[in-house]
């Protein structure tokens, strides 16, 4: 793995710790407001607002996914790239019971593909 690959896997892996940071912050003040706020279950706002929040984070992580995968080039990467955008499909449409069950079948064979079809030299030095 070249210095500037290194660089970039570096700088992806810290923005993912701190968008995990900032959502876990969302998620707490968005559940103070919820217990302690004015009846806002029934208003539906915090709700809505973390869906929202958990949308825009979902979008970042495939692009970080995606930045992985262009300074890689390796068949792992782009397994993991997959699954972020089926995650965020899943988690963010509430649609069709099918849907959700098509989305879990589709990260089912992406994680056993990753498992038992790679070869050692797929995984390219990454820590699994």
């Amino acid at each position: 793995m070249s210095n500037r690959q290194a660089i970039f896997l570096k700088i992806c892996n810290w923005l993912e710790i701190i968008m995990a940071v900032g959502l876990i912050l969302i998620i707490v003040v968005l559940g103070i407001r919820l217990i302690f706020g004015d009846f806002v279950l029934f208003h539906g706002e915090p709700l809505e607002t973390l869906d929202l929040y958990i949308g825009n984070i979902m979008i970042l992580a495939v692009g970080i996914e995606l930045v992985k995968m262009l300074s890689q080039h390796s068949p792992s990467t782009i397994i993991e790239v997959l699954m972020f955008a089926i995650a965020r499909e899943v988690v963010m449409e509430h649609g069709k019971t099918i849907d959700t069950l098509l989305g879990v079948a589709a990260i089912a064979i992406l994680f056993a593909t990753r498992k038992f079809l790679f070869l050692k030299k797929d995984y390219d030095d990454m820590d699994l």
